[in-house]
């Protein structure tokens, strides 16, 4: 790896897997997870991180109404995000490296990242378990075959954001006329084998709707159906 690649990958995880405080002697995650191997002995269960969850992209193609990501400073803004190129490398060093069993992908939108695919492939070489969080409105036909041609449908999931049985409520909360495109996302999926799961993110707009949204997600082959609590942050 280059040192331009590296220190790339270093600021990027430094952005998003320091904790706060932040302090001049916090360490990165590589030095974190040398000095734990340094100490480990027989009474460590794992000297590696079990799950990590990536965000390949602060970019998204909608603006939800519940979004948490906007309230950051420069929300939606992909101009910090890794290149491809350096973007294969973090994928590799959490599979080569770190050997994690499970990587959740997020954004943003993932799949505006060109490069998905591809980082799918580099972490399912080794069977890592995979989580994806789209909103599922830039699953082509084509992407749908490479996602069920990678993903194991007994332990790798894809899960769809939808908010509402009804288009009106689900495109009024999401900002766009997308319903119908969610739900044909889902069917496709489902018919290729994937694993689907869908979440709903409940508030005064989609509450009445949640029954008969689990009883129509269960009609057309949704293998799990979750709801999120609507939180709401306010900055003092």
């Amino acid at each position: 790896m280059s040192n331009l690649a590296e220190n790339n990958i270093r600021k990027y995880l430094d952005m998003y897997f320091k904790g706060e405080p932040k302090s001049d002697n916090f360490l990165t995650v590589f030095d974190l997870m040398n000095k734990i191997r340094d100490y480990a002995d027989i009474d460590f269960v794992h000297d590696n991180p079990f799950d990590v969850m990536w965000e390949l992209t602060s970019a998204c193609n909608l603006r939800c109404k519940h979004c948490y990501i906007q309230s950051r400073e420069g929300a939606y803004c992909s101009d910090e995000d890794l290149s491809d190129e350096d973007m294969l490398e973090v994928a590799k060093i959490l599979t080569d490296y770190f050997e994690v069993n499970h990587v959740t992908l997020t954004g943003g939108e993932p799949f505006l990242r060109k490069n998905i695919l591809e980082i799918l492939k580099i972490l399912k070489e080794v069977n890592t378990s995979v989580y994806i969080q789209t909103n599922a409105t830039l699953l082509t036909d084509e992407k749908i075959k490479r996602l069920a041609e990678l993903l194991n449908p007994n332990m790798d999931i894809v899960q769809v954001s939808l908010d509402g049985l009804m288009s009106e409520s689900h495109n009024l909360i999401r900002g766009k006329n997308i319903y119908s495109k969610v739900i044909d996302s889902i069917k496709k999926m489902v018919k290729a084998g994937i694993f689907v799961s869908v979440n709903c993110t409940m508030t005064k707009l989609n509450c009445n709707e949640i029954e008969n949204l689990f009883l129509m997600c269960n009609e057309i082959g949704v293998k799990r159906f979750t709801v999120t609590k609507l939180k709401v942050t306010t900055e003092e």
